[in-house]
């Protein structure tokens, strides 16, 4: 259950939109796609790979996908209040799977989306935009550009936002930073592709049972 469940049955279902589900785990993924096509035998439902803590997964999920016209990039999945670990790519999990691997994606599809204008036969919509999932939390968030956010050394700079000390306080404070930082992106990124026609926006979702971790 979730809300990537319920927007993929809206997409697939409701508005028979080409959709591609990138999922880490497939087996669940492709449970939602069977219901899905049980519900809406019409339905244009795939899964396809996608782990936002390695980002050699973002890469490959991008060259699987990237010649593909693309008009909507709904980034959904992420992480709450995890314990401390560092990813394969040495960057703190919650700063590289709610903010860094969202990013990477959007930047690696940018050709997709503008081919989309051209090329694209989804009659769901013709506007092409991309969609942040933030949160309420971002209210608490505090981004110290000055001491890493523009600096190069994963293992230094990016410090400074991991939260070394991390205690329930620090999990979700690096939560509520992430989230800030997804709403910051979707302003930037619309900045940056309007001139091409993409919107970008971020949504806060409200209270939703979901069973993120």
């Amino acid at each position: 259950r979730g809300i990537g469940k319920e927007v993929a049955k809206l997409l697939a279902g409701h508005s028979q939109a080409d959709t591609i589900m990138a999922c880490r785990n497939l087996t669940a993924c492709r449970q939602v796609a069977d219901d899905i096509r049980a519900r809406w035998p019409n339905s244009k439902v795939e899964c396809r790979e996608l782990d936002l803590s390695r980002l050699d997964s973002v890469h490959s999920f991008c060259q699987a996908v990237g010649s593909r016209p693309i008009t909507t990039l709904i980034h959904n999945a992420g992480v709450m209040a995890v314990d401390d670990h560092r990813t394969e790519d040495s960057f703190e999990t919650t700063f590289q799977v709610n903010h860094l691997a969202p990013f990477l994606l959007t930047r690696l599809l940018v050709p997709a989306l503008r081919l989309s204008d051209q090329q694209s036969t989804d009659s769901w919509d013709a506007e092409r935009r991309v969609v942040w999932v933030s949160s309420g939390l971002h209210i608490f968030g505090h981004i110290p550009l000055s001491t890493g956010i523009h600096r190069a050394d994963r293992c230094g700079g990016i410090r400074d936002i991991a939260y070394r000390q991390r205690g329930l306080l620090g999990r979700w404070k690096a939560y509520s930073d992430t989230k800030l930082l997804n709403a910051m992106m979707a302003a930037e990124t619309h900045e940056r592709l309007k001139e091409h026609g993409i919107t970008s926006v971020s949504v806060r979702p409200g209270t939703v049972r979901t069973d993120i971790t």
